[in-house]
Order: structure tokens, then sequence, then C-alpha cells
């Protein structure tokens, strides 16, 4: 979308608050459970397994399993804590990006306890 494209969908949206929220609370008080059975509820019927007791990555107790996919097909990848998804997602979603990170940690952790055992 271009920026004048952007701007003006901007100042429309702007322009009609009050019709948005309108529409918007019809649209839930007509469809209460549109949100919580639409997109997340199918990901969950795509899982090959049930959600495990523990997070498949930490081993940290899973209290509220979040189900990690794959963002470029949609596939189901595991069971995750919040923290390990969120930690996932923000990293990026590959191999490299996490990789650069462990790269990035081990030397820094290193170079602390260089200094600390000195």
């Amino acid at each position: 979308m271009g920026q004048s494209k952007k701007k003006t969908a901007l100042l429309w949206r702007q322009k009609n608050f009050a019709k948005i929220q309108k529409y918007n609370r019809q649209h839930r008080k007509k469809n209460p459970d549109a949100i919580t059975n639409g997109r997340r509820a199918n990901r969950y019927k795509n899982a090959p397994y049930s959600a495990p007791t523990h997070c498949e990555a930490c081993g940290n107790l899973l209290l509220k399993p979040c189900l990690d996919h794959c963002h470029l097909t949609g596939l189901f990848r595991g069971w995750l804590c919040r923290k390990c998804n969120s930690a996932l997602g923000l990293a990026g979603d590959t191999p490299e990006a996490v990789q650069k990170l462990l790269v990035y940690i081990t030397q820094a952790y290193e170079q602390i306890h260089k200094r600390v055992l000195s």
C-alpha cells in the first residue's frame, strides 16, 4: 500500500471511528464465539497430538501451552511455553536467527565470566 493510500485509510478510520466501533459491537454481538472459535481453535484441531505437561524446548511446566507452528506453511511444530514461543517469534522464527543469538550469548557469557573469574 502506497504512503498516500495508508494516510487516506488512516484518516478515514479516524473520521469514522464511532461507525467502526458500532459495527464491531454489532458483529461481536451476533458472533460471540467468532474470535475464540476462529483461527486459533482451528490450529489446535490440526495438532497431531495433545499438549504435553512440559515445554518441548525448555522443559518447564506448561501452564498455558502455545501451539508452535511454521508461519510459512502453517504446519504444527510442537508445544511450547509462552516464553519460548515468544522468544522464537521475536528472533525471526528462523534457525539462522536463533543460531546468531546463540553465538552472541555464548561469546558474551564467556567474556563476562573471564572478567568475573580474573
